[in-house]
């Protein structure tokens, strides 16, 4: 078994000059799932410092949700059911992956863009969690009873023209529910885990990429993200 078995979301985004084709790409998905936004919204100043709009989509399990601003867009994509840290499992990475493949871009020229994915441990207890994260990032010492474990590392690679970041971070957590009813406010539920989260993006272009290029590069995102989503010791990432 995998040791991260658990997926909290994927999100991909867009980074162009002009303003993003929001509309262009809410049809898109609308297409794709065959149903409508359940919620679009616009925002701006004063309310936000720059104008954002926002869509959000409920499939199955799953909710799509668009957030565009001048100069980005994301996508990203998480459990629709609101249960105490729900999450998908890891098998539904392809699936999401080729929905984005299907998404095309939102920009003629984009200077950069990134998969951005979130996996988690199984729930363990807390002396577990540091005895994990002390395999995963290679620390010798004893970590019992220390508490905020975080490492991030970025390691750039070079993929043919497109040179890439591949921004790792594993870190301890700690997730709890409480109940409101009276004072003072109690915790129900209280769980521990390791996180890891993979920021894969490229390093900005001078120029701009087309749209077929776009697509390209997102494929090669793709491959990429896999293959650091394999990591389970630091020692193997090169």
């Amino acid at each position: 078994m995998p040791l991260f078995s658990r997926l909290g979301h994927v999100q991909f985004s867009w980074f162009g000059a002009a303003d993003p084709n929001f509309d262009g790409l809410v049809r898109t998905i609308e297409g794709l799932s065959g149903s409508a936004a359940s919620e679009i919204s616009r925002i701006g100043p004063p309310q936000s410092p720059v104008p954002l709009r926002r869509a959000a989509f409920v499939l199955n399990d799953a909710v799509f949700r668009v957030n565009s601003q001048p100069g980005r867009l994301d996508f990203n994509v998480a459990p629709a059911d609101a249960v105490f840290l729900n999450t998908f499992t890891m098998g539904r990475l392809d699936e999401f992956l080729w929905l984005f493949e299907e998404l095309g871009t939102v920009y003629d020229s984009a200077f950069r863009q990134a998969i951005h994915v979130r996996v988690l441990t199984e729930n363990l207890p807390p002396e577990e969690v540091a005895k994990t994260f002390r395999s995963v990032v290679g620390i010798k010492s004893d970590l019992g009873g220390s508490s905020d474990l975080l490492f991030q590392i970025n390691r750039r690679m070079k993929k043919g023209d497109i040179d890439i970041n591949r921004v790792l971070k594993w870190q301890g957590e700690i997730a709890q529910t409480f109940r409101f009813e009276g004072a003072p406010s109690q915790a129900v539920e209280e769980v521990s885990y390791l996180s890891y989260i993979c920021d894969v993006n490229t390093v900005p272009h001078s120029s701009g990429r087309s749209a077929d290029e776009q697509r390209a590069i997102f494929a090669v995102l793709a491959e990429v993200t896999i293959n650091v989503l394999g990591i389970e010791n630091i020692g193997n990432f090169s």
